[in-house]
């Protein structure tokens, strides 16, 4: 019996926030997945720091590996322009 994989991802406008939201199921042998989620390898530590750089605090990232899915949820605050609803680029 093989499971089916999937992958569900938006991008939303919400206010003056970008947010991303990526989920996926995990691999059969989620095993190796597992490990390589607890790693924190130096892909997310990059992702992490270019966040802190670009954005201080003006973003969210929670990641998180429940009920058979990996979660991704990133927030950016984006500028707005005085006396105009045009937002800036995110940085």
């Amino acid at each position: 019996n093989q499971k089916s994989n999937w992958i569900d991802l938006s991008l939303k406008l919400e206010d003056n926030n970008f947010i991303f939201y990526l989920a996926n199921s995990l691999a059969e042998d989620h095993e190796k997945s597992k490990e390589a989620y607890r790693s924190n390898g130096l892909g997310l530590k990059n992702v992490k720091r270019r966040l802190e750089l670009l954005y201080e605090n003006k973003y969210e990232l929670n990641l998180t590996n429940t009920d058979g899915k990996y979660e991704t949820v990133l927030r950016i605050e984006l500028e707005t322009f005085k006396g105009s609803n045009t937002l800036n680029q995110f940085s």
